[in-house]
């Protein structure tokens, strides 16, 4: 299928995903990066966080330049995997992330919880891609596709879970008496928001060509906030910060 032969809107609703993913993808892998230098294992968590939590987006993402130059698409089996198992997957890494910096104290009981919660939902899910597939996704085109119920409710959890406790996070953030920490706190909260925004509308919403733009651009203001929030530069804390 030639670039020409797609609709407006789905360039437009392949190219935004596309751009979203890479962005998330190139933020993640460059606060990895950071784990190298200072050996800290929350980094790693914090950063496969962000790169899971689009894994929503992955099939299209990869459906983009596979349907343009290959007239092909990944196989709806594998894209339903890529779509849904690894949300409770970022969800334990943001838990460890959360519970290690906040409230190292809980941190076991915790993860147990959540880790129970993910492990029953992966196997539930895992199960009906195989035996039942259209009760998990239904996949309209290469380029839009309708979560169902079970996983619906799933992903809400896991951006109510992102959100309190990112709100959390910051609350401790802004508490601090360094200007530097208040800064990446204020960040945080931003990305928080933005991605709870952008990720509801876009799993829930029906959308316009305006309103798909609109949405796009928030989930991408989100990565960067989540990687200012995370490592600051110096120069933007110095634009940001007056003595």
């Amino acid at each position: 299928m030639a670039i020409e032969q797609l609709s407006s809107s789905e360039i437009l609703y392949g190219s935004l995903s596309f751009t979203f993913v890479i962005i998330s993808l190139i933020i993640g892998i460059i606060i990895l990066l950071k784990y190298f230098k200072y050996k800290y294992q929350a980094l790693v968590t914090t950063s496969l966080t962000w790169i899971l939590m689009t894994s929503g987006w992955w099939r299209i993402t990869i459906n983009f330049p596979l349907v343009i130059l290959f007239d092909t698409e990944v196989p709806h089996t594998f894209g339903r995997i890529i779509d849904s198992v690894f949300i409770p997957v970022a969800i334990m890494c943001w838990m460890y992330t959360f519970s290690t910096l906040c409230y190292p104290q809980y941190r076991k009981h915790l993860l147990s919880v959540y880790l129970i919660v993910c492990i029953v939902y992966e196997i539930i899910l895992i199960y009906l891609i195989f035996t039942n597939p259209e009760s998990i996704i239904i996949i309209i085109s290469p380029f839009n596709s309708k979560y169902t119920m079970i996983p619906y409710i799933f992903s809400i959890f896991a951006i109510l879970t992102f959100l309190v406790t990112g709100a959390l996070f910051t609350r401790l953030s802004l508490k601090s008496e360094d200007p530097k920490i208040r800064l990446k706190g204020k960040f945080l909260l931003i990305a928080f928001i933005l991605f709870t925004i952008g990720a509801i509308f876009d799993a829930g919403v029906m959308m316009d060509v305006f309103t798909l733009i609109l949405v796009r651009i928030i989930l991408i203001a989100s990565a960067f906030s989540y990687y200012l929030g995370f490592l600051l530069p110096e120069k933007i804390a110095n634009a940001f910060i007056k003595e």
